[in-house]
Order: structure tokens, then sequence, then C-alpha cells
């Protein structure tokens, strides 16, 4: 190596060398006071890695605590059921985050006696625990320099060298791996990890980043261009297909309502009220209850409501159908009916809660 090639390479150590140490001198001085933070312990930080994708921390952390008050470790986890898992999950969304929770507890704790395996290979191999949740575990919880890449990493990256490619591609994911790979070197890899993510999440943000309180203000290109916002590249979003339903609600003489648990992927393990495809009339519930064998004794409106999705738009209407009790019909052999105070603890999706509201007041 020449001297010249020497003395790049040492420009090059310093350069990185005083980047981690802003980042782990504002980590220390900015990072938000979370409950995870605390502790080391895997389990902890996997169910606040789990809840944290798609969701805003202020939004999941009443979540978070009651998960672990119910669920403290992760044998718990693996002996409670489905049903009590989702009812605790019930309102947080993507709710196949906790089929996965639920399936590798249990994995977990039979082929490793409940103990979180340090390589980041086996880690991967668990439902829902992908490369950057893997990479998170092992430099929090055991300090080892993996690099975990999430979209707050990716964007601090790429607004801090105009990197072009666009943010979901291979190339933007290989490159901010080998990013944060060359800080390791020089900080505590939990540290690291935790103060890129924050970094992004409270400076660094998708839309009017502070840069007037960002440690690398002077260092970023996007900045030095006046169009943060620019950075990093994205794709335009697919347009999100709008789903119509009658949401009946189907009360018997005695008070009990006619449920069944999804198998479908969406809201896989959830409860549902009866679901008609399409926008119906008053006459089209009427006689599609009446064709289906139930015998309708009154019926109300309970008005309109909607639900976004990720990729997927509920527009919904509804009706409170009181029938005579049926248990012969057509409309789905997996419904069956539930007393109201089974009715009170199960759990039913988001996309249904404002039915949920609006027929407490039938079942007093």
């Amino acid at each position: 190596m020449s001297f010249n090639e020497k003395r790049e390479v040492r420009a090059a150590d310093q350069c990185l060398s005083r980047m981690a140490e802003m980042l782990s001198n504002w980590y220390h001085a900015n990072h938000r006071d979370l409950p995870w933070r605390h502790t080391k312990d895997p389990y902890a930080i996997w169910i606040s890695e789990i809840m944290a994708q798609q969701t805003r921390i202020s939004a999941l952390l009443p979540y978070y605590e009651r998960f672990m008050i119910r669920f403290p470790d992760i044998r718990s986890l693996a002996k409670a059921s489905m049903d009590d898992v989702l009812l605790v999950w019930a309102g947080l969304g993507y709710y196949k985050r906790a089929h996965n929770l639920h399936m590798s507890a249990k994995r977990m704790v039979e082929e490793y006696a409940g103990i979180f395996p340090r390589d980041v290979s086996v880690l991967q191999s668990f439902p829902g625990i992908g490369e950057y949740t893997a990479g998170a575990i092992a430099s929090i919880c055991y300090g080892l320099p993996t690099a975990a890449v999430d979209g707050n990493v990716k964007r601090v990256y790429a607004r801090l060298l105009a990197v072009d490619d666009e943010v979901n591609s291979k190339n933007m994911l290989t490159k901010s791996k080998q990013f944060v790979a060359s800080l390791m070197p020089y900080a505590e890899p939990s540290v690291l990890t935790q103060s890129l993510m924050e970094l992004g999440a409270l400076v660094c943000s998708p839309k009017r980043p502070k840069c007037q309180v960002c440690p690398f203000e002077k260092d970023c290109k996007a900045h030095d261009t006046g169009q943060e916002e620019t950075w990093p590249v994205k794709l335009k979003k697919p347009t999100q297909k709008t789903k119509y339903w009658t949401v009946l609600v189907i009360i018997n003489s005695t008070g009990d309502i006619l449920l069944r648990k999804r198998s479908e992927t969406l809201l896989q393990g959830l409860y549902q009220y009866v679901l008609c495809d399409g926008k119906l009339s008053d006459n089209e519930v009427m006689s599609t209850l009446e064709t289906s064998g139930f015998t309708v004794n009154s019926m109300k409106p309970l008005g309109k409501s909607r639900h976004l999705f990720t990729h997927l738009i509920w527009e919904m209407v509804g009706y409170v159908c009181y029938v005579d009790h049926a248990e012969e019909h057509s409309l789905c052999p997996e419904y069956s009916y539930y007393s109201r105070a089974q009715w009170e603890g199960l759990a039913f999706p988001t996309a249904l809660a404002y039915y949920n509201r609006q027929i407490s007041q039938f079942l007093e």
C-alpha cells in the first residue's frame, strides 16, 4: 500500500470514528425513555421490535405495557392460547405479527428451552423474525456487530450521502448495511443500532426533518441541496383498492349474536359479524336473511363506517337484525351464536370497532 493509499485509509477511519462518536453522543443526550431501553432481555426487545413494525412508538406503548403484563416472558406467551394473544393485541393491527410471535414463542420454548439463540441466521428461521429484527436483537441484546437496517436507517443513510437508489431496492439495502457495518468498529453495537433508528425517528423524519438539531447537519449532502425530502427515492404507491361490505349484526331471541372466527389471512383469528358482499339496501338485507333461513322480527340501520388497511379500504354499512333463534341457516356453516358475556371477551378487528360501539346499546 502506497503512502497516499495509507493516508486515505486513515482519513476514512477518522471520518467513520467521528461519525460514530457524534451518533453515540447525540443518542445519550436525546434518546426517548422507552420501557425496553431499560433492559437487554431479548424477549422484551423482540416484542418491541415486532410491535414497532408499521406502528408508531407513541401508539404502541400502551399495547406493549399491557402485553408485557399479560405475557411477561417467552414461556407465558408460548403457553397462552392464540385467542388470548389476539385479545391483548386487538387494535394494534397487522395481526399476522401476533400469530408469528405466538408460533415463534412455542418453537423457541420447545427447541431452545426458551433461550434466544445468539446466531443471527438461526433467529431468522423463526416466523416473523427477518434480517432487521435478528440484527436488532443480536446487536442490542448481545452486543454483536450486526447491522440492523430499517426504514429509519435507510432514510438517514440516503440523505447523508444523497443516494439515488430506490429506498426498497436490494441495492439500497446492501449499501445501507455496508454503511452501518463500517461504523460498527467505532461504537458500541447496541448504542449504534439504536442511535441510527432514533435519529431517523426523531430528527431525520420523512416530512419536515429537523436538520438544525441533527449531528450530521454540516455533513449531509441532502441538506446541502435544501431539498431533504427528495431522499430517499421512492416509487409511487399503488392505489388502494376499495371493498364494500354490508355488516349484519344478527341477534336472536335470547340475545345471542351470530359470529365467526376468521380463517382468512387478513385479520386471521379475529371475530366478525356477518359480512355480505357489496352495499345492500334494506330490502336486499331482508331478502338475504329470509332466503338464508332466518325469521326476521325487526331490523335497524347502524350507519356507515370506513377502515383503511395498507393496500385496501373497507367501506361498510351496518344493520342490527333481530331474528328468531335459527341453528340451521345457509349464510355460513362457520357461524355460531355467542352470548353477551362471550362477546365481551372476544378479539375483534379495529375495522369493526365502530359496530361494536353501536351495538353495545342493544345488548343491555
